[in-house]
């Protein structure tokens, strides 16, 4: 009976870290993708950008990225867990879009770009705040989400003010 039970907890005990690692693996995995292809669009904005304001924009997701990437590494390095090295091909495929655009074209698809790509970011943090498996993850989810949601307000109203330039 000791035997059954103990090979029961272990099996129990496994499960439930496979599927934690898998679970966390997957967002460290997905948000860290995200957070390299912010980077890199708003380096291109420094050079790209028609408006300061834009340009303040692309700057100010840059140096929040990179702490929030660098953070991450260390998190995920500690537990484990897999990170993005690279863009995926579909945000290679964004990036090269929006690069060949000019002037006011380009700052209003890199802004509307950034409202989306933080609508889904929010998304996956605050699922990961409020059901992450991982303490760590949960708490570095919930401290990030402000900087994120100030992210998107910021790139909202950029195109709420390209919208009535013409």
């Amino acid at each position: 009976m000791k035997k059954l039970l103990s090979a029961f907890l272990i099996t129990l005990f496994a499960y439930n870290f496979s599927a934690q690692t898998k679970k966390d693996s997957e967002f460290t995995k997905k948000v860290s993708a995200d957070g390299l292809f912010e980077v890199k669009l708003g380096q291109l904005v420094q050079n790209n950008a028609f408006s300061p304001e834009v340009k303040k924009l692309g700057k100010k997701i840059v140096e929040d990225h990179i702490k929030a990437n660098d953070e991450l590494k260390t998190l995920a390095a500690k537990k484990n867990l897999e990170i993005s090295s690279s863009l995926t091909k579909k945000d290679q495929k964004k990036y090269d879009k929006i690069a060949k655009k000019q002037g006011n074209d380009f700052d209003k698809t890199y802004s509307k770009c950034m409202v989306m790509a933080h609508k889904k970011a929010i998304a996956a943090f605050k699922a990961e705040s409020e059901k992450g498996d991982d303490q760590e993850l949960k708490i570095w989810a919930t401290n990030t989400l402000p900087v994120l949601q100030s992210h998107e307000n910021m790139a909202k109203e950029i195109c709420k003010n390209l919208k009535n330039k013409k």
